[in-house]
């Protein structure tokens, strides 16, 4: 009987530890699962900033583009009525049409500049942000990580423990059962 109830014994603690093994697998499982989607979307999400921002920076080309086009046409036009009138006239117009334009495209040129430096300083900051949240959420599955291991370890030692008290009882029922036949 002592046999039986031994080999009892072992069975459970055995199919416990594998069911507490199986079920600690699962959440590992579905933790990491949570981890990589959550990465994935952030990942998703720092390419699709990406791509908006060099959408905007094509459409501020073209626009810049379409500026100096128009510059250029009214310049042209300028120079173009300015030979018109009289020669010293015409040199004096086309030279103020020339430092207007000049200055106008400086100008241009200065705020688009300091209109693509503020876009790229936000993309930037976006970027560091994301990096950063994704930082802590790697941090985060660590420390559960961490946790779960120390929480299925002493699991672990607490089945160990309970083994090995229904064996020293089996064995010790075993002895006096033992002295009894013996007597």
């Amino acid at each position: 009987q002592a046999k039986v109830e031994l080999k009892s014994a072992v069975a459970l603690a055995v199919e416990e530890r594998e069911e507490c093994r199986l079920k600690a697998e699962k959440q590992r499982r579905a933790e990491a699962e949570a981890a990589a989607e959550a990465a994935a979307t952030l990942k998703k999400a720092l390419s699709s900033l990406k791509e908006e921002m060099e959408e905007r920076e094509r459409l501020f080309d073209e626009k810049l583009a379409s500026v100096h086009r128009r510059q250029a046409a009214a310049l042209k036009e300028a120079v173009e009525a300015a030979v018109e009138e009289t020669k010293c006239q015409a040199k004096v117009e086309l030279k103020s049409a020339v430092a207007l334009a000049v200055e106008e495209r400086e100008e241009c040129r200065l705020k688009a500049e300091k209109q693509r430096r503020a876009e790229a300083e936000a993309a930037a900051e976006a970027a560091a942000t994301l990096k950063k949240a994704l930082s802590s959420l790697k941090e985060e599955m660590e420390e559960r990580e961490r946790l779960f291991d120390e929480k299925l370890a002493s699991v672990h030692r607490r089945q160990a423990a309970a083994l090995k008290e229904a064996v020293e009882a089996a064995v010790e029922e075993t002895k006096c059962q033992a002295k009894v036949e013996l007597k």
